[in-house]
């Protein structure tokens, strides 16, 4: 269950309110951001709409193009193929496997090697991937947002940099 900035909100009432403001933009911006940002560009580059490319359809132009989708997913946050389906779900209704998932960034893997058309469309990715990383670092640098945690007691509370 995803939660409204609402109720987010009140579960950190013990926060001041421009605190609460600035992590649920933060949060909003991890967690959607990415699938979305690169969703869109592999669509642009690809010539497919979000959608039809995110859909299960086995037509080859819309598949690659999930493909590169998943290759870039994969760059980007080098997570498994399980978070990667998990993603994907979060996006459209059709499920995929992990394992498929898998094989299709092998397949991508080669393709961006073996032809020169998916070569060209990785290395302009790319470089909209670093520079996305590049703006991402330099706003970070500059924002900072402190945010006390307060576990009920007895429970004991790690934060990992993930």
């Amino acid at each position: 269950m995803i939660k409204s900035d609402e109720q987010i909100k009140s579960d950190w009432e013990h926060l001041e309110n421009d605190n609460v403001e600035k992590a649920c933009e933060y949060l909003r911006r991890y967690e959607g951001d990415i699938e979305d940002y690169v969703a869109e560009i592999v669509a642009s580059l690809c010539n497919v709409a979000v959608d039809k490319m995110l859909s299960d359809t086995s037509v080859a132009y819309l598949a690659q193009a999930r493909w590169l989708y998943w290759y870039a997913l994969r760059y980007m946050t080098n997570e498994t193929y399980d978070k990667i389906a998990e993603r994907t779900m979060r996006k459209t209704p059709y499920r995929f496997t992990p394992n498929g998932i898998g094989q299709s960034i092998n397949k991508m893997s080669a393709m961006i090697v073996n032809e020169p058309i998916w070569t060209k469309r990785w290395i302009i990715l790319k470089r909209i991937i670093k520079l996305r990383d590049t703006v991402v670092k330099e706003k970070s640098e500059m924002e900072t947002v402190t945010m006390k945690i307060i576990a009920p007691k007895g429970v004991k509370v790690e934060l990992k940099n993930e």
